[in-house]
């Protein structure tokens, strides 16, 4: 199953901000920079997007994945292609990853991994939809751009 990340009006490093606050403000002793360097890693290893993203009938996600939240009104996405194997668990993977990161007992990392990885659902879940076309049709192959590049 192919996934994507639906955007609308959006760009990514503001997505990544979110999911950032998110994080930091359901566990203050996480560190800031630390989880940046590990929102922006999992973004830059899922997500890949090309300028024909979001401009054909083969863009068009199939459903909701974490929610059924539907798609804008105004039908502007602009989506990017997300390549996860189970996407239902990278919260978790999230959350475990992120704990390390934050100044606290090793005994209370699972409430902190539970909290982080609910903020990164919370952010993320809205925008991931399924698409079993998404990077499988001829105008995917294009040449990707990464809009964390620069950054």
């Amino acid at each position: 199953m192919a996934y994507e990340l639906c955007l609308g009006d959006e760009p990514l490093p503001r997505v990544i901000d979110r999911v950032v606050a998110a994080a930091c403000a359901a566990v203050p002793a996480l560190d800031e920079a630390a989880c940046r360097s590990l929102v922006e890693l999992i973004f830059r290893s899922r997500v890949r997007q090309t300028e024909a993203c979001g401009r054909f009938p083969e863009c068009r996600p199939a459903r909701g994945l974490w929610s059924a939240t539907p798609r804008r009104a105004d039908g502007a996405e602009r989506p990017a292609g997300w390549d996860d194997l189970d996407p239902h668990a990278l919260p978790a993977m999230f959350g475990a990853a992120a704990a390390a990161h934050a100044d606290v007992a090793t005994e209370s990392r699972a409430h902190l991994e539970r909290a982080l990885a609910a903020a990164f659902q919370a952010v993320v879940a809205p925008l991931l939809r399924e698409n079993p076309r998404c990077g499988h049709a001829d105008v995917c192959g294009g040449e990707p751009t990464f809009p964390l590049r620069g950054r």
